[in-house]
């Protein structure tokens, strides 16, 4: 790789580590961000004992102190995660984790119904079941094929285990609020994006 291009992608891996931290910083400060805000109400929400509870509790906006270790911790994982690979090895694990990590979204839309009417999950639709298997299939097709040459348990054990924390979450959440909400949509593919760096970080060069 010419020398210009390498020094590019480290500055970038620099710049999207700052971007993490700066992350940090704001969930702390606001925790206004769809995904920032799922992953604080998936900590606290379903653990109420009643399913309307558990509702009125993720509705509110403000931050509790399980919520913000709970975005604290998420961070510093994808941090400490990123920081183990070099500016082109981050560059595609980053982009394969966010493409199966989103495309992991639609399995709640199609398997659960959103508890809210007039919510972002509301919003978002239906998808068919044709849908649902393209969009996960083009995800993981994309994870696949950008860490080809990374290891062969990097390339089968990270699409697969993030597939698996988003499949685990959807239905965790399904039996205590009896569905989803674009929020918790946000906790779900925040999961899966965490437990793809987190396996790659381990396969990858290991």
């Amino acid at each position: 790789m010419p020398p210009m291009a390498m020094e590019w992608l480290q500055r970038w891996n620099f710049i999207e580590r700052a971007r993490l931290e700066r992350q940090l910083w704001e969930a702390f400060e606001r925790g206004e961000d769809l995904d920032v805000r799922g992953m604080r109400e998936h900590v606290y929400g379903p653990h109420a004992l009643e399913a309307p509870r558990r509702l009125e509790i993720m509705r509110d906006s403000r931050n509790g102190t399980f919520g913000v270790l709970a975005l604290a911790l998420t961070v510093l994982i994808k941090v400490a995660c990123l920081a183990q690979f070099g500016g082109a090895t981050g560059l595609v694990v980053l982009i394969g984790a966010h493409a199966i990590s989103r495309a992991a979204i639609a399995y709640p839309l199609l398997a659960f119904s959103p508890v809210h009417t007039d919510g972002l999950g509301a919003q978002a639709g239906k998808p068919t079941d044709n849908d649902v298997w393209l969009t996960i299939g083009i995800g993981a097709a994309v994870a696949f094929l950008l860490l080809l040459g990374k290891g062969f348990f990097a390339v089968v054990l990270a699409p697969l285990a993030a597939l698996a924390a988003a499949w685990f979450a959807a239905r965790w959440i399904a039996e205590r609020i009896g569905g989803y909400t674009g929020d918790t949509l946000g906790a779900v593919q925040q999961k899966a994006e965490t437990v793809f760096l987190v396996v790659a970080a381990l396969t990858i060069g290991n």
